[in-house]
Parts: structure tokens; sequence; C-alpha cells
């Protein structure tokens, strides 16, 4: 029987793989014919004004002319009606603050630009894409629970036709690998609660936390998820993990005070228009955005609902289950923290109805809840010998 719920998870697995990578094809046809296979006016457009800046460093990594970057992405963005312009290559200091320190990106796409031209800037996305929605029957596999592979296999299907999945994970911009870096965090964290801590762990964390941060602005996330793997399992978690949180969190430190003297990326506080919310007083920015911070939640799960109902049950079904089972572990810690922290930062920056862009990493992380809570459950029912 075990063989045969084996393959029957292989085949879940390779039908998901078959589906995920029917999806990109078509995503694949529709940018390289200039035709559109899809009514969302994404996909006719497939590419965002913030890509710009990421396509710019790559570029120069290839070391191309300034001109040649004009020409470049003129021709990429020209049937998006966003207007290409010399701003792009010298933006105004807050934006580039924001922009600059965020080299991991661009890093990866300049061998794909290298091999396929401007489009090879999709090919990250597209492979954070494949990873993010297999991740329920990965880690299905990873928990040995077979009879859960119909349930992953169902979860998986959810994230590949998620329209706010394929709008944040394919566009031109960080999103995607940025989500991918969060949820691997938490899921090597995870697996060092099952083992224990050591050198190369740590140094293991310390790595996938400096990527997340020199990807986009994730130090919420990474500091908060340090913080509730380190107290999550009490005194002797503390004890045993007190040496990864460290050097994790030095590793961060050291490297925004870099960033700091280097790009002057000091103002974390701004809105989207790069107005410094904390140039009146401080402490009356931080009472407004505690003031706006429920409608940001109504206004961004209305939105959720009316555009996306699979994830939004998706993350129902994930709270749900977690106080169902009156035990709430680490992943599902930090399912809620991603959750809190993408609704402060949609808040911070004033980008509501943003598509859960601030929140991406908490739908796969409640996608692993809901396997997890399922599996504790299963683990609960009387085994039958047969």
């Amino acid at each position: 029987m075990n063989k045969l719920t084996s393959k029957t998870g292989q085949l879940y697995f390779g039908i998901a793989i078959l589906l995920t990578m029917g999806s990109i094809s078509g995503l694949v046809i529709d940018r390289t014919s200039g035709r559109t296979l899809s009514n969302f006016e994404f996909f006719k457009k497939g590419l965002t004004p913030d890509g710009l800046h990421y396509s710019v460093h790559t570029l120069r990594i290839l070391e191309f002319s300034d001109i040649e970057i004009i020409k470049v992405l003129k021709s990429q963005y020209q049937a998006t009606g966003i207007r290409v312009s010399e701003y792009f290559l010298n933006p105004e200091p807050w934006e580039a603050a924001l922009v600059d320190p965020r080299i991991f990106y661009s890093f990866l796409s300049a061998p794909f630009v290298k091999l396929f031209g401007a489009n090879g800037m999709f090919m990250v996305p597209m492979i954070c894409f494949v990873l993010l929605t297999t991740l329920p029957l990965l880690f299905t596999n990873f928990l040995s629970k077979n009879k859960l592979h119909f349930l992953a296999f169902f979860i998986s299907a959810i994230l590949l036709t998620s329209f706010y999945v394929k709008y944040n994970v394919l566009a031109n911009t960080t999103d995607g690998l940025s989500s991918l870096l969060i949820v691997a965090l938490v899921l090597a964290l995870h697996l060092l609660k099952k083992t224990e801590s050591s050198k190369f762990g740590a140094v293991g964390i310390a790595t996938i936390c400096l990527m997340a941060c020199i990807t986009r602005q994730n130090e919420i996330y990474v500091f908060g998820i340090l913080v509730i793997f380190l107290i999550s399992g009490g005194l002797n978690s503390i004890r045993r993990n007190f040496a990864t949180v460290s050097i994790a969190s030095f590793t961060i430190i050291a490297w925004l005070v870099y960033s700091f003297l280097n790009f002057g990326n000091y103002r974390l506080i701004t809105s989207s228009d790069g107005t410094s919310l904390s140039s009146g007083n401080l402490l009356i920015s931080i009472g407004n955005i505690a003031v706006d911070f429920p409608r940001t939640i109504l206004i961004e799960l209305s939105q959720l609902w009316l555009r996306d109902q699979g994830i939004f049950l998706l993350i129902l079904t994930s709270m749900f289950l977690m106080m169902y089972n009156k035990k709430t572990n680490f992943v599902g810690l930090s399912f809620l923290w991603c959750l809190f922290a993408g609704m402060s930062l949609t808040t911070i920056n004033g980008g509501l109805g943003s598509g859960f862009r601030y929140a991406l990493p908490a739908i796969f992380l409640g996608a692993i809840v809901i396997l997890e809570s399922v599996a504790q459950l299963s683990d609960k029912e009387p085994v039958n010998s047969d």
C-alpha cells in the first residue's frame, strides 16, 4: 500500500509540474508573441514600473551603456504605456535609496538576460512560480504523509490558478523571489527545530536572511520570524537556538549599517511617493498608521474576496485550522506574522488594493499551515492495524 500511495503522490506531483510548466509556457508565448492570451490587463502588459529599476541594474551588471539601456527598455516596455525616460538611470534620491541596495534579483537575472535578452528578466520569477506553486506537494513528501497528496495537489491547483499569485510572482519585480526566500527561511528554521541547531545551520540561516534583505525591504519579516523561532519553544529553545539567531541578526544589522552608509536608505518609514512619514512628529505618524491599520485589513481582504476567492478561503482555512487545533507551532506563528507585517507595510506605503503584494509570503505559508494542521489531526485518529 505504501508503494501505491507513494506512486500516487508522484503522479500528483508530476501533474502539478506539467500544469505549472503549461501555465508558464502560455505566459512565454504571450510575452514573446505580442498577443494577449488572457483577459487580464496584467498579461497584456506583463510588466510593472518597478521592474524598470531592476532591469537597469541588470544591464549595468552586463556593462551596457546608458544609451543602450534606454534603447532596450523602450523596446521592452513599448506596449505597456509606461513612459521610459532617463529618470530610471538616475532616479530621485529617495527612490534610489529604496531600490539600489536590492541587488540580488538583478544579480540572478544577469545570466538569463545575457542568454535571452531583456525577456531574461522573467526567468527568475518563472522559476520562483514553479517552486512556490508546487511547494505543498514538496512539503507533503517531507511530512511523509502519503494520504495528504490529494489535498496538497488541490492546494497547488489553487495557487497555480490564483490571479494574485500570477500577478505578483510573474511580474517583472522582486516579489516572487522575495516570497520564496521568506518561505525558505521559515522552512529551514522549521527543519532546525525538528533536528538541532548547528554551526552549518546557523551559517545557512544567516545566508538566507541576507539574501532576503538584499532582494526587498524584508527586514521586518526576517526579524519577526527569528524572534518567533527563538521563543516559540520556550526556555530550551532559547538556549539551543540563541547562537543561530544571534548570527543571523548580526548579519542583517551589519547589512543595514552598510546600506545606510552607502545608499542612504535610513528613512525606513516613507510613503509610496517618497515623502518621509517621520518628517513631522514621528509619534503622530506611527499613531496614524495604527489608526489606518483596520481600514487596510478591511479593504485588502474585501478586494481579495472579490478578485481571488481561492486564496481568500485558503487564508481563512489556515486561520480556522490553527484555532481548531488549539496548538500554534512555529510555522503557524510565522504565517500570522507575515500576514500582520504585510498589512502593516501596505498601510505604511499607502498601497491599498495592491493585490496582497506585501503579504504574499503569507499565502504560501498558509498552504503549509493547512497541510501541517491536517497531518496533526490525522495523527490523532485511531490507526488501523491493517
